[in-house]
């Protein structure tokens, strides 16, 4: 009886621990979680257009200061002093300087050692002049720093984005303004494997012009175009790919106009391989 009774006392004490060590490990996976992060954001702009570059930070502890060095790719370059800290900096002053012929160094830190405000978002954005092709282009972090007030590098990750340039032209004069929004039929149609959109706008947007591509199930493909464009006509291309660079398939789609929450005119494609 003694032997069934410590027999089950083992058993039972053998359960206690076992639950504990999985609740310590839970614990242990949860914090792992909890990550100082600095991250260039993804962004799409035109060719021959200009384009803001956002960083964002995730931080579990306060930080004061950070350093990143950006990797650009070639003829994406950088309009001097247009690097500016967000409402997340106080007396925060940033420096922007090349440290090779493609290499950006961001600099920000506070005289008086005060921390950045919030956990999270974006900390600094800067502009840049377009000088690329359409295409998918990356943009690398390295040599991260997030320091603290006692000066400790706390930076767990960085996370490098993607900036996808998007063929778009202004083919007519805003000074000849459209009657209406409009969107002609692509050409050519059946197509392989490019097709060219034009669309037209009688009015300055305040809101964003979207050109979205759909396949036959409604499913979005592709965003083409998204931006405040000005009044007159455009023109884009699609390559047949979607918005991870991929091919689709043979088929029926579909290319929308829409600015703001209003969709002005739907039209259909068919794409031949």
């Amino acid at each position: 009886m003694k032997l069934k009774k410590q027999f089950k006392i083992i058993i039972f004490l053998f359960i206690i621990l076992t639950k504990i060590f999985a609740i310590r490990e839970t614990s242990d996976l949860l914090a792992k979680l909890d990550l100082n992060t600095i991250a260039i954001c993804d962004a799409q702009a035109f060719v021959d257009s200009n384009v803001t570059l956002q960083t964002d930070v995730e931080n579990y502890e306060e930080f004061v200061a950070f350093q990143i060095d950006l990797i650009l790719p070639d003829s994406l370059d950088y309009i001097e002093n247009t690097a500016q800290l967000t409402d997340r900096g106080q007396d925060h002053i940033i420096q922007v300087s090349y440290i090779g012929a493609d290499t950006l160094r961001i600099i920000s830190f506070s005289m008086n050692m005060l921390p950045f405000l919030g956990n999270s978002g974006t900390v600094a954005e800067l502009e840049f002049e377009v000088n690329l092709d359409e295409g998918f282009y990356p943009l690398i972090l390295i040599n991260g720093l997030l320091a603290n007030i006692n000066s400790e590098n706390i930076l767990d990750e960085m996370i490098n984005g993607q900036l996808e340039v998007l063929a778009l032209t202004h083919i007519l004069s805003e000074n000849i303004v459209p009657r209406k929004f409009s969107l002609s039929q692509n050409y050519p149609n059946p197509f392989n494997p490019s097709t060219t959109i034009t669309f037209s706008l009688n009015t300055e947007n305040t809101e964003d012009t979207e050109i979205i591509i759909y396949n036959i199930k409604g499913q979005k493909v592709k965003t083409l175009v998204k931006g405040k464009l000005k009044k007159g006509e455009w023109k884009t291309t699609w390559n047949g790919k979607d918005g991870n660079n991929k091919p689709v398939a043979s088929g029926i789609y579909f290319y929308k106009l829409k600015v703001g929450n209003k969709s002005l005119e739907t039209k259909k494609c068919l794409l031949l391989k």
